[in-house]
C-alpha cells in the first residue's frame, strides 16, 4: 500500500511537470484528458469547460474517435452528472450511473460509448469553477475514494496550467494584431528602453528615420534634428505622456512631431522600462500653415489702411446730410454699414492671425462677474442685429456667477458664440438662451439656440479654421468661419475647452467650461 502511495505521489509530481511545460490551450487539454485517464486507470476521460456567458459546459476537446461527435453537445449547470457538479462545485463518484437520477445520456447517444461508472471533479480557480473533469469506466475494479482524491489534486493543477495556457493564447493574440496594426500604420512607432536603445520599429518609422533594424542609439539617431523638448529633459517631465518636435534643416527642412509615452515600470525596478514614441512627417502642414499665416496677416493689414479711410469719411458725409439726396444718403449708409461689418471680419482675422502667431496671447486675468461679459457681448451685438427677430434671454443664474480670467477675450469669446447662434439659425424668429453653473471642477458657460441643430459627423469640424457646415457654406452667411476657432482658443488659453450638443432639428448648445482656477464662486 505504502509503495501504491509513492507511485500516486511520483505520477502527479510528473504531472505537474508535464502539464506546466504545456502552452499551447488544445494541447493541454489533450494532455490534460491523458493523464487523467492514466492516474486513475480509466478507460477514458472527459473535459468540459464552462461557457460562463451562457452558463453552459461544453466539449472543447475530446479523445478517441467519439472526440468529434460529443463536440456540439453542451450542458446548462445542474444537467447531468458534469452540470451538477459544476453547478455544486463538489467532486462526485458515481459507481452506477444506470441508478443515478442526474446522468445525462446525450454524449453516449452521440457517440455509441457506454458509461458504466463516473468519477467527476470540479476544476477550481481563485473559488470559481472553470470546467469540469470526468474519468469514466475504469479498467480493473471499480473507481476508489483514494481516485477521486487523487484525481481532485490533479484537476487543481490542471486548472492553473489552463488559466495559464488561456492567458498566454490571449497575450499572443492581443501581440500579433499590435504587430499587424504597427506594421499597417502610416504614422512612425519606435520603443525604446531605458537607455535609449531602440527596441522595436515599425516599417513608417523606419522609412521616416532611416533607421534598417532594431538595436541603435535614439540620440545618435536625432543628432541631425533639433529636438523639443530635448530628450534630456523627458525624464523630468510630469506625467506619462508629452508631445515633441522633431526639425532639421539641412539638406532640406524635415519636420516630425508626436508624442511619447513613458512604459510603466516592472517590478521590482521602479524606473521605466523606457519610452514609446509615436510620430508622423508634418513638413508640408508646417510649410503651409506658415505661408497662410504670412499670408493672413498681409491680407489683414492692408485691409486695415482703406478701412480706416472709408470709416473716416463716411460719417462726415452723413453729417451733411442736407447737401445729399434721398439716393446719396442711402448709398452712404450703405458703404458706412458694410465697412463696420467689414472692420469687424478684419478685426476677428487680426485676432487669429496674433492667436496662431509664435507669441500668442497675453492675459490679463482679473476677477468680474459673468453677467458683465454677457451685457459687453449684447451690446456689441445689438447693431448687427437691428434688423433680425432675436429674443435673447439670460438665465437668472449667471448673476451669482464670477470668473477670473481676461475680461476681453472672454468677451470676446461669449461674443463670438452668440454670433454662430444667431447667424446660422435659419428661422425667421430666433431663440437664444444663456446660462451658467458651477460644475465639479469649475465653472460652466453655455449659450443654446432653436436653430436646424449640427450633424453628427460635423460636431469635430466645425471648431476648424474657416470651417462652415457645407449648407452655409454659399458666401450668404458672412464671416470667415473662424468664429469658433477663436472661441476654443480663448478658453484654452485659460485652460478650459467648448463642447457641442447638438441633434438635427432640435437646435445646438455650446458649452465654456473654465477650471476653478480660473473661476470663483
Amino acid at each position: 500500500m505504502e509503495k501504491e502511495k509513492v507511485e500516486d505521489l511520483e505520477l502527479l509530481l510528473e504531472v505537474g511537470r508535464l502539464l506546466s511545460s504545456k502552452l499551447e490551450l488544445e494541447e493541454l487539454l489533450y494532455t490534460v484528458m491523458e493523464l487523467a485517464t492514466k492516474l486513475v486507470g480509466a478507460e477514458t476521460s472527459s473535459l468540459l469547460l464552462l461557457d460562463e456567458e451562457k452558463r453552459e459546459l461544453y466539449f472543447d476537446v475530446a479523445l478517441g474517435r467519439a472526440g468529434r461527435q460529443v463536440k456540439p453537445v453542451r450542458l446548462k449547470l445542474g444537467e447531468g452528472i458534469a452540470g451538477w457538479v459544476a453547478q455544486k462545485g463538489m467532486p462526485l463518484l458515481v459507481p452506477d450511473i444506470s441508478r443515478d437520477p442526474r446522468w445525462s445520456p446525450q454524449a453516449d447517444a452521440k457517440t455509441g460509448f457506454q458509461t458504466r461508472s463516473i468519477l467527476a471533479v470540479p476544476m477550481i480557480l481563485k473559488g470559481k469553477v472553470i470546467g469540469v473533469l470526468e474519468a469514466i469506466n475504469r479498467l480493473e475494479g471499480e473507481f476508489q475514494k483514494e481516485d477521486l482524491r487523487s484525481l481532485e489534486s490533479f484537476a487543481s493543477q490542471a486548472a492553473v496550467c489552463i488559466e495559464n495556457a488561456r492567458l498566454f493564447s490571449f497575450l499572443r493574440e492581443e501581440k500579433e494584431k499590435l504587430a499587424l496594426l504597427f506594421q499597417e500604420m502610416q504614422e512612425g512607432v519606435l520603443v525604446t528602453g531605458p537607455e535609449w536603445r531602440v527596441e522595436f520599429v515599425n516599417p513608417a518609422a523606419q522609412q521616416l528615420l532611416g533607421i534598417s533594424a532594431q538595436g541603435q542609439d535614439l540620440k545618435t539617431l536625432l543628432a541631425s534634428f533639433h529636438l523639443a523638448p530635448p530628450l534630456e529633459g523627458w525624464g523630468k517631465m510630469s506625467g506619462r505622456q508629452l508631445g515633441f518636435e522633431c526639425v532639421r534643416e539641412k539638406p532640406k527642412g524635415f519636420v516630425l512631431a508626436g508624442r511619447a509615452g513613458r512604459l510603466p515600470p516592472r517590478p521590482p525596478r521602479e524606473v521605466s522600462q523606457g519610452w514609446i514614441l509615436v510620430f508622423r512627417d508634418v513638413t508640408e502642414e508646417r510649410r503651409q500653415e506658415r505661408l497662410k499665416q504670412d499670408f493672413l496677416s498681409l491680407i489683414s493689414h492692408k485691409l486695415k489702411t482703406p478701412l480706416v479711410s472709408i470709416l473716416g469719411y463716411t460719417p462726415l458725409l452723413l453729417e451733411g446730410e442736407s447737401q445729399l439726396n434721398a439716393f446719396q444718403r442711402k448709398a452712404v449708409g450703405a458703404v458706412h454699414r458694410q465697412g463696420i461689418k467689414l472692420s469687424r471680419l478684419v478685426e476677428k482675422l487680426l485676432d487669429f492671425v496674433l492667436m496662431e502667431s509664435p507669441s500668442g496671447l497675453t492675459l490679463n486675468p482679473s476677477l468680474f462677474r459673468c453677467q458683465e461679459l454677457v451685457e459687453g457681448a449684447l451690446k456689441s451685438l445689438r447693431g448687427d442685429w437691428q434688423d433680425l427677430q432675436v429674443a435673447i434671454e439670460v438665465l437668472p443664474e449667471v448673476q451669482s456667477l464670477q470668473v477670473f480670467g481676461d475680461r476681453t477675450l472672454l468677451g470676446e469669446m461669449v461674443e463670438q458664440l452668440l454670433e454662430n447662434a444667431v447667424k446660422f439659425n435659419p428661422k425667421e424668429k430666433k431663440r437664444v438662451w444663456i446660462g451658467g453653473r458651477q460644475v465639479p471642477g469649475g465653472l460652466e458657460l453655455f449659450v443654446r439656440d432653436d436653430g436646424s441643430g449640427v450633424p453628427s459627423e460635423e460636431h469635430s469640424k466645425i471648431f476648424e479654421k474657416f470651417y462652415q457646415s457645407e449648407e452655409y457654406f454659399t458666401g450668404q452667411v458672412e464671416g470667415w468661419g473662424l468664429g469658433l476657432t477663436l472661441a476654443q482658443k480663448i478658453a484654452e488659453e485659460h485652460g478650459g475647452r467648448v463642447t457641442l450638443q447638438s441633434q438635427m432639428g432640435q437646435g445646438s448648445t455650446f458649452s465654456v467650461f473654465l477650471p476653478y482656477e480660473q473661476s470663483a464662486p
